[in-house]
């Protein structure tokens, strides 16, 4: 008997010291140590916990409770949570660091807690002319012998999540006269007139060649550059991000969206009918979207245009949309989604150079997908139903490491220019490759006639075509030396050197043959400048809020 007691209270005891651990929250997002910007909305996510009611969200801020979502919304929330700008809680928050501790409730106990700390920073001020090297009163060339990044990275659907407000409208910034104004995108249509989005999401506008531009923005969400397309300085369409389920408590999801359209500079706008994107509405799935992410907006003419929208990430794999309108905006036709179009990790870009001929660039780098050293796009010829494969000439000269892995490429970015320059970005991982991580590098594609023949370069800064033939790049040569400013006349054969730049990133847009403007960023301090020489000699620019 005493043998059995014995035996009994081993196993017992074994099982005790063998017990599967609580389970708990972990992070998927933002991880340890990542910055977010102190004045947008703070998104974050956890791992669900099987049997859990709910969650409890604290974040400390040197060594004080600053919020709690139990003890200031009586409240607990899902695994996703969010703090909106303009809300109470944002309020609390400083720049610093911020100590985030989740709890998962399971039948009325409390889960060991996952832990991160984030870096809440300002966003970013206009700097002075000096502090990019730049002279105002006369024109003058920049040197540095400062080597600078690869331009370019890849964007991330958490760095989306991050820099997009919540799917409620909130008021934006107000844009106050006199204020700089920091641009992040800019389209200049003429020597005067021109587009831009703001660091606030606000599409402003110019009349005086970007002294002064004006808030245009149709509604409160925050935009970008893939919900913005401007036919030229008076006509434009605009469509908002909807980051959505992310951010709102209970989760709910964006079951529609807006196009907005302006033919008077933004002085008045449009809406769309309403946009259907739930699943009563004949998609191929019914599963509501998590948010609405606008990748592409583009017209051929003031009729015939074309809209790409991302609305969900699941396993490794966008969920993307294709519509189409035939009257201007007023409408849009749902034409194809990820279902029965190509796979993409993250769909980059949508291009039609007429009502039936179109590309799309995506990117399966990292994806669901096994490494392919193909490179290439899709295209389409009746208009978006269907598409096919579309190879690209592997670019000369591929460094040694190509051959000692197997490269893993993805189309980060497109661009279409009429009436026939397209130019996409591709970028590899090799790999298999001995070292960690992985060696990855960019290219640039451009064709002049519509995809038929390509030139192909490594990318180290900003290109803008104006033509199929005319474009400048930015070309960094290394070892120090200072990134170099050049121009080509011949669809990309050849370039020349034509002034060299302290530019560490930089964006172009050049309306003609001698007129130009660039948003120069170095770290957090961006500039505008512009040319009046074919980019030869640059001035600064100091743009303000106009009356």
């Amino acid at each position: 008997m005493k043998t059995k007691l014995i035996q009994l209270l081993l196993v017992f005891g074994l099982a005790a010291c063998t017990a599967a651990p609580r389970p708990h929250p972990t992070f998927v997002y933002p991880v340890d140590r990542q910055t977010l910007d102190l004045e947008l909305i703070y998104l974050f996510r956890v791992t669900p916990v099987e049997g859990a009611d709910g969650y409890r969200w604290d974040f400390y801020q040197n060594g004080v409770l600053v919020w709690e979502n139990l003890r200031d919304e009586g409240t607990l929330s899902p695994s996703d949570y969010g703090i909106a700008p303009g809300s109470t809680g944002h309020s609390r928050f400083v720049s610093g660091d911020v100590r985030v501790e989740v709890r998962a409730r399971i039948n009325g106990k409390w889960s060991d807690p996952a832990v991160i700390t984030i870096y809440l920073r300002p966003l970013p001020t206009m700097p002075s002319p000096t502090a990019l090297n730049f002279v105002t009163d006369t024109p003058t060339l920049v040197f540095t012998q400062t080597p600078s990044p690869l331009f370019g990275p890849k964007a991330s659907l958490t760095a989306f999540a991050e820099a997009n407000p919540s799917s409620t409208p909130t008021p934006l910034t107000t844009l106050v006269p006199g204020v700089r104004v920091i641009l992040t995108m800019i389209d200049m249509r003429g020597i005067s007139q021109g587009w831009g989005i703001d660091s606030h999401g606000k599409i402003v506008h110019t009349r005086d060649g970007g002294k002064t531009w004006k808030d245009v923005t149709p509604s409160p969400e925050e935009y970008g550059p893939g919900g913005f397309f401007a036919l030229d300085a008076l006509r434009a369409w605009a469509t908002p991000n909807q980051p959505g389920f992310f951010s709102a408590n209970p989760p709910t999801s964006p079951l529609s969206m807006t196009v907005w359209y302006t033919d008077d500079g933004g002085v008045s706008w449009q809406p769309s009918s309403t946009v259907c994107l739930s699943g009563d509405c004949g998609y191929n799935y019914d599963v509501p979207p998590e948010y609405v992410r606008p990748i592409s907006l583009q017209f051929l003419d003031d009729r015939t245009g074309w809209m790409l929208i991302a609305d969900e990430h699941h396993m490794f794999q966008d969920r993307y949309r294709i519509f189409r309108t035939t009257d201007g905006g007023q409408t849009w036709k749902f034409v194809i989604d990820n279902t029965n179009a190509p796979w993409a990790y993250f769909v980059t870009g949508l291009a039609f150079q007429d009502e039936q001929a179109g590309w799309l660039a995506i990117d399966q780098v990292e994806g669901a997908t096994l490494p392919s050293a193909d490179w290439g796009i899709y295209r389409t010829d009746d208009g978006g139903n269907n598409w096919k494969y579309l190879s690209l000439p592997a670019p000369a000269g591929l460094p040694e490491v190509f051959s000692q892995g197997t490269p893993w490429c993805g189309t980060l970015r497109l661009h279409f220019l009429p009436p026939s320059s397209l130019d996409t970005t591709v970028t590899c991982e090799v790999f298999g490759y001995q070292t960690s991580p992985w060696p990855t590098f960019y290219y640039h594609f451009h064709s002049p006639d519509g995809g038929k023949t390509w030139q192909s370069w490594p990318e180290t800064g900003a290109v803008d075509f104006l033509s199929a033939l005319l474009g400048w790049r930015i070309s960094d040569p290394g070892s120090g030396q200072p990134k170099q400013l050049q121009q080509s006349s011949d669809g990309g054969r050849t370039w020349t050197t034509i002034a060299r730049v302290a530019w560490p990133q930089a964006q172009l847009d050049f309306t003609d043959g001698q007129n130009g403007w660039a948003i120069v960023a170095s770290g957090e301090a961006t500039s505008l400048v512009r040319t009046t020489d074919g980019g030869r000699t640059w001035i600064v620019i100091k743009p303000q809020v106009a009356p």
